[in-house]
């Protein structure tokens, strides 16, 4: 029984590498990956998306600082811009941080604001937890919405 040398992916015997991570197929696979977060973003009830696990362990830390400061939603776009996995959080840190923005602006109306206070808290704590736990599943409701491609 083998086992990938990047991801650590179980794998048939003799090669050194899985489909997702063989340096042959990375362009390939990081073009099907881009599709996949394009196309989960136009469909209504938003799947969940699948990265390469270099790319999750490598935007970790930066997507779980974008759901603690959502203003930080530029730095994967930034530091890799080619990468899916970073837009797709980038992504979400927007759509939270437009909510924060929302609220503030409708501050006079009372009741508007804290619901989406509330409701963007309960996001940027389910936004930490899914870099956390390796996930890539959309936020509800909002999480169908794509503002960076």
């Amino acid at each position: 029984m083998a086992f990938c040398s990047k991801c650590g992916t179980q794998i048939e015997d003799g090669k050194e590498y899985c489909a997702a991570c063989d340096p042959a197929n990375a362009n390939q696979n990081k073009n099907q990956y881009q599709n996949q977060y394009q196309q989960a973003g136009a469909q209504q009830a938003a799947p969940e998306v699948f990265f390469p696990k270099a790319d999750v362990e490598a935007g970790k830390v930066i997507a779980i600082l974008m759901y603690i400061f959502p203003f930080l939603f530029f730095l994967p776009l930034v530091s890799d811009p080619k990468t899916a996995y970073g837009k797709f959080h980038a992504n979400n840190a927007l759509l939270i941080l437009f909510m924060y923005v929302i609220a503030s602006i409708l501050v006079w109306t009372f009741i508007i604001p804290a619901v989406l206070w509330t409701a963007a808290f309960v996001y940027q704590i389910l936004g930490i937890i899914s870099p956390v736990k390796g996930s890539t599943k959309p936020l509800p409701l909002i999480g169908s919405l794509v503002l960076i491609k």
